[in-house]
């Protein structure tokens, strides 16, 4: 789970690059982090059970 999670971590840290590039708007940059934080927490819920 920790190359998931650091994976997870990856794209956080692109989507904040190419926003702060303006290569995406705040509202793009903040679906994607939603989308990504619902794969983490299905991650851990697959994780618990």
């Amino acid at each position: 789970m920790d190359l998931e999670v650091s994976g997870l971590n990856a794209q956080r840290e692109a989507t904040q690059h190419l926003y702060d590039a303006h290569f995406i708007s705040a509202e793009t940059g903040l679906k994607i982090r939603q989308m990504i934080n619902f794969a983490e927490a299905g991650m851990l819920t697959d994780e618990e059970e």
